[in-house]
């Protein structure tokens, strides 16, 4: 994760793993005033937002409706809006909108205020 002192730096490249990489954790939201992010998941039935103060959240999440490796499916990156102030990419739930729009869904978490 690009914090610390790598927060200004070039890009790394991921070190490689060897076996399976369990990646099935939620995704976690940037920091950004929780408050507010809080009324707009309950409005729309998103559920709990966890705060989270650590930069540590630049993710990128995968939802995919089957695991059908010939499946030809088209492909939906979501980026939230917020005007970078609030959001986060667990909403709306990529899990819903995959298997409703049989489509793989990409999306992403990027810092926000005076972080971003």
């Amino acid at each position: 994760q690009p914090i610390g002192p790598l927060r200004f730096k070039a890009p790394k490249e991921v070190e490689p793993w060897t076996g399976e990489l369990d990646a099935t954790q939620a995704m976690v939201e940037c920091p950004q005033d929780y408050e507010q992010i809080k009324e707009v998941s309950k409005e729309f039935g998103y559920g709990d937002i966890k705060e989270h103060d650590n930069e540590s959240c630049l993710v990128l999440s995968v939802y995919t409706p089957t695991l059908n490796e010939k499946a030809n499916l088209p492909v939906m990156v979501w980026i939230h809006g917020g005007g970078f102030q609030i959001g986060s990419g667990r909403i709306p739930d990529g899990t819903a909108l995959a298997s409703l729009g049989d489509v793989v869904v990409v999306s992403i978490n990027y810092r926000l205020g005076v972080l971003g």
